[in-house]
């Protein structure tokens, strides 16, 4: 990857900014734009995606980047990190693994408001602040929201009965908060759907879909298989509950268990996915592990999976003022990441969809093959919002 300059003319000053860049000559993954290999960047939004004969009249006065063949896919984002590294570093190697925006979880609102100063700028991931934490009643939840506006949301953890759960759904939605509940067995997942029944109760079903609360769960997690009980996985539908399934950290062996990620999206449960424990893991590793899920119902396509590191972890937090995350498009926000890969190719949980998938004409945005033995991308470049924050 290569980053010649082109000098701006005088008539074109006036429409491009100095701060244009145009990505060219590489492999844009856009579902808006599958046959795109160039995205003009101007004022930290996409301004337009197309080919190389639209690059050459959109380009001009903008600083060129040829990708020289190299993946332009959105960045990642991670829906959960919790508490064990350094913030500096963490957000040192979130952005060299290509991710631009993490779900920080904390159970100090101190450590939270110490990373909320570190990403105040644009020179850093976006850490968003999750607080790890009961709600005594909405007091407790306005006193906290107040207390910290950038709050993102409030999850509780260790509940031990369904009415806990209940009063703690009720402050945040009393208090107008985000937030939700971790299970990470199948009993503390029976107290929170149990919880949110409860909750259901007193405000309504609609009330409670509306807001689109998060239910975490972990990767061994097994009341969520192809094979359990019906009324658990009615209950994420019928609350109409965020799933953010995190893989349980930086490990390199395969982490799912029992999670149907593929039912799950099946049904139309919104699915976001994260590390886990105290360090960053690469999202790569995390969407291979989905792929080759050692049930085969359960493997996600790696299409459903990168969605669900990217675009599925921004529906799972607050709304970005820079425009629409996770998606290559006019008009989205310019948070983007380079990749050197190996092949390409639409990879689905079935060989024969897969190779035949690779034809151009599908019409599908390709990614990085992702099986046994194949190497994982290495970043190149991640920008969030227009700003460079890695570059190899």
């Amino acid at each position: 990857m290569s980053t010649p300059s082109t000098p701006p003319t005088p008539s074109t000053l006036s429409t491009l900014s100095t701060l244009s860049t145009l990505f060219r000559n590489g492999v844009v993954h856009s579902v808006d734009n599958p046959f795109a290999t160039a995205v003009l960047v101007t004022g930290g939004t996409v301004a337009w995606l197309g080919n190389e004969a639209g690059a050459d009249a959109f380009g001009t006065g903008a600083r060129v980047v040829d990708l020289d063949g190299a993946l332009l896919t959105p960045a990642f984002a991670d829906a959960v990190v919790d508490a064990g590294q350094d913030a500096g570093d963490l957000l040192a190697r979130a952005a060299g693994l290509g991710v631009a925006a993490l779900h920080v979880h904390r159970s100090a609102p101190r450590e939270l408001a110490t990373l909320a100063a570190l990403t105040a700028g644009q020179d850093a991931p976006l850490a968003v602040p999750f607080l790890l934490r009961f709600l005594s009643g909405v007091d407790d939840a306005v006193t906290l929201t107040r207390a910290d506006p950038g709050l993102a949301g409030i999850v509780a953890v260790d509940a031990q009965t369904p009415e806990e759960v209940r009063d703690h759904v009720l402050a945040l939605h009393a208090a107008g908060c985000a937030g939700g509940v971790r299970a990470e067995d199948e009993e503390s997942l029976e107290i929170a759907i149990g919880g949110f029944q409860l909750a259901a109760g007193s405000v309504g079903e609609d009330a409670i879909r509306s807001r689109g609360y998060r239910l975490e769960v972990g990767a061994q997690l097994r009341g969520l298989g192809p094979e359990a009980p019906s009324h658990l996985r009615a209950g994420v539908d019928r609350h109409r509950l965020t799933v953010v399934a995190h893989a349980g950290g930086p490990s390199e062996e395969p982490v799912w268990a029992d999670l149907d990620l593929a039912g799950l999206v099946r049904t139309g449960v919104p699915l976001a996915l994260g590390s886990g424990g105290g360090q960053m893991r690469d999202p790569w590793r995390t969407i291979a592990a989905a792929i080759e899920h050692p049930l085969e119902a359960a493997r996600l396509t790696a299409l459903a999976a990168f969605a669900a590191h990217t675009r599925g972890v921004w529906r799972a937090g607050p709304v970005h003022p820079a425009g629409p995350q996770g998606r290559i498009a006019i008009g989205s926000a310019a948070t983007l990441a380079v990749w050197r890969t190996g092949a390409l190719l639409v990879q689905t949980p079935d060989e024969h969809a897969a190779s035949s998938s690779t034809d151009p004409r599908a019409g599908i945005p390709a990614l990085p093959a992702l099986g046994a033995g194949e190497r994982l991308p290495r970043c190149l470049l991640t920008m969030r919002d227009g700003h460079i924050l890695y570059q190899a």
